[in-house]
């Protein structure tokens, strides 16, 4: 297989775009297939059958394994496993693997088939295993072997994939626009409501709320559990700076040679070049013997500048860039990709004292001189001597801090005594007030690591010693109370905050109904807001392009589609919306027609496209939702069963 692309690298035309390249290198769906005996038990290492056809658990986990990780670099610090449930990320794996699998099959039904010419063209067409744009054999080996791949298993995938992606144009290949589709289409686009609407903040209404004894107390027997005290702890600590070990560090050339070569990036000098120009500006607009008449006297400096006239003369006397002229034309110092992309490109190539050829901009016409070229480099270490040093000096205090900590901890752990731990070391023993989960501990701020810690730790143990910063920190858990339902006089400001808040959403709610009554019964639409203190606003023109942004309303997805079926005959929506935290009552003023006019040849073969494109997704998603229906699914083992 692997000389056979190379014997045709020369000579075949690479045509291929895949929909999706399925490798583990690029982080995507891993499939083993195979026809499975009865699954009968759990089988642990099978994910799950489709018509018979294996999907492995090692697939199901590289799948998962590559969503997760591709949602924790978009949410970062914020992805919980709570955020990780609520996008059920487990589901979008293995239904990405099952609809891959109908796929296949179908594929199979419809007689398609990849030849071993087309799987040959497909994998040296990749661009991963291709050095200078040819297949480089041992850079495809590689790859797959750092993915624990071999050569064979993955030349099954790409297969497969041949066949899924063929399998998809079968699907929607008989997609036909008409031009009623594509009027339509443009009817859509180009349409635009203004609503009127009345807004009722609940927030404006908590003051008409009474509460009694008889009401709130009912309120909270009902929503106890709402109210219930979280676990809480409390934690003793001490703290070895590392600040103090720092006069008893002893720094060896060897030290610091180390600490160089493994911090080289700090060291970095980034490339920069120290510029001066003289500037001839276009007036706007200028025509065809202006722009050649600046450029000819551009062209006429520059060959007093090579002849050897002082550039800093030249730029005072003709540069229009009358805040660099009088100090000879000097902008300073620039990296890459600061300056506009033809005066970097022309700078960046030149040494020190060279000068440029004229360089147009939008602006104008530019002559550069380099008065300095700083190349990329590092900085020798005789040069960084200090910085390096004081670096050794932080480091190891650190690691001094540590041991101590450590030594703290294992003498202490089985007495479980901060109290000789402190002695010994003639720290400060510090202790936090009582902390929930989720809370900033107190004087030392969120830590999750310190925080997991205090909620597992059995009361008076010693945990490992926890490195923060330029501190290690020693610490016990010094009390621990349970989760318990809590009386109303413990929570009652509470209690009142939201009581209040639900009855005034409940009388926000009712207001609106009784808005939407009236107007249904033919009243004008200022008088009912009047009569309930309330305001008719207006959104002002909006199409469905900006979907699901509605003006002075913000988002809103849930009921954007609704208003624009909304007509003369019947103008309300029949039921108030949420808009944030409040209700909407939501009217049609008047509806803006597209201007078919302007539907013209350019944009009709554009809004072809467009529309074939989300009628083929249509079609092949409703494919794929037929293919699921008639399948036999049958779920093996999940994640939770391997792990």
């Amino acid at each position: 297989m692997l000389d056979l692309i190379r014997k045709k690298q020369k000579t075949l035309l690479l045509k291929f775009v895949f929909w999706a390249i399925i490798a583990a290198f690029v982080g995507t769906i891993f499939l083993v297939w195979g026809k499975g005996d009865d699954p009968g038990g759990r089988d642990s290492t099978l994910a799950a059958m489709v018509n018979g056809s294996k999907i492995d658990m090692e697939a199901f986990r590289q799948v998962y394994v590559n969503l997760y990780r591709s949602y924790q670099n978009i949410y970062g610090e914020h992805f919980t496993p709570a955020l990780e449930k609520k996008l059920r990320i487990k589901d979008q794996a293995l239904n990405s693997l099952i609809e891959e699998a109908l796929l296949v099959q179908e594929g199979e039904r419809l007689g398609i088939s990849v030849s071993q010419e087309q799987l040959v063209e497909s994998i040296a067409a990749l661009p991963y295993f291709q050095t200078d744009g040819k297949f480089d054999k041992g850079r495809y080996l590689q790859i797959l072997s750092s993915q624990r791949m071999t050569p064979e298993l993955f030349e099954k995938m790409q297969r497969e994939r041949l066949v899924t992606q063929e399998t998809r144009n079968r699907i929607v290949a008989n997609v036909q626009v008409s031009d009623q589709d594509i009027e339509e289409a443009f009817r859509k686009q180009e349409e635009k409501v203004n609503l009127t609407f009345v807004r009722l903040a609940p927030a404006l209404l908590e003051d008409q709320v009474e509460i009694s004894e008889e009401n709130l107390g009912a309120f909270f027997a009902d929503e106890k559990e709402r109210f219930r005290i979280p676990e809480k702890t409390s934690i003793e600590y001490i703290l070895f700076d590392s600040a103090v070990y720092i006069p008893e560090v002893v720094v060896s050339p060897g030290d610091l040679q180390k600490f160089y070569q493994r911090h080289l990036d700090r060291f970095d000098i980034q490339e920069k070049v120290h510029v001066a120009h003289i500037f001839f500006q276009l007036p706007q607009k200028a025509d065809e013997k202006t722009q050649r008449d600046v450029l000819k006297k551009a062209e006429e400096v520059l060959e007093k500048a090579r002849s050897n006239e002082n550039f800093a003369t030249l730029a005072k006397q003709y540069s229009d860039d009358k805040k660099t002229a009088d100090s000879g034309g000097e902008l300073g110092q620039f990296t890459r990709g600061k300056l506009a992309s033809a005066l970097d490109r022309a700078a960046f190539a030149l040494d020190k004292g060279g000068i440029s050829t004229v360089v147009q901009t939008a602006s104008g016409y530019h002559i550069l001189k380099v008065l300095e070229h700083i190349r990329a480099n590092v900085q020798p270490l005789e040069e960084v001597k200090a910085d390096v040093e004081k670096g050794v000096r932080e480091e190891k205090a650190k690691e001094m801090a540590l041991d101590k900590a450590m030594d703290a901890y294992n003498i202490n752990r089985k007495s479980g005594s901060m109290e000789t731990a402190a002695e010994t070391n003639k720290l400060k023993i510090s202790v936090t007030g009582l902390f929930a989960r989720g809370e900033s501990i107190p004087g030392i701020g969120n830590n999750p690591e310190i925080t997991s810690q205090a909620f597992t730790l059995d009361v008076g143990k010693l945990a490992r010693p926890i490195v923060l910063d330029k501190k290690v920190i020693l610490l016990s858990v010094k009390e621990r109370q349970a989760s318990r339902l809590p009386e109303l006089g413990e929570v009652r400001q509470d209690v009142e905050k939201i009581f209040r808040r639900q009855k005034a959403e409940e009388l926000a709610e009712e207001t609106s109904r009784d808005i939407i009554q009236e107007l249904s019964e033919g009243k004008n639409i200022t008088d009912v807001a009047n009569r309930h203190s309330s305001k008719v606003l207006e959104t002002g023109f909006f199409g469905r392009t900006g979907k699901p942004f509605i003006p002075n309303l913000g988002n809103s997805e849930e009921w954007f589609d609704r208003v624009f079926e909304l007509s003369d005959a019947q103008p309300i929506l029949r039921e108030a919306v949420r808009s944030g935290d409040n209700f909407v009552v939501v009217s049609l003023k008047e509806v803006q027609k597209a201007d078919m006019a302007r539907l013209d040849e350019e944009t009709r073969e554009n809004l072809r496209q467009t529309v074939k494109t989300q009628k083929q997704r249509d079609v092949f998603s409703k494919k794929l939702a037929e293919l699921k229906a008639n399948a036999e699914i049958i779920p093996g083992a999940t994640l939770d069963d391997r792990q």
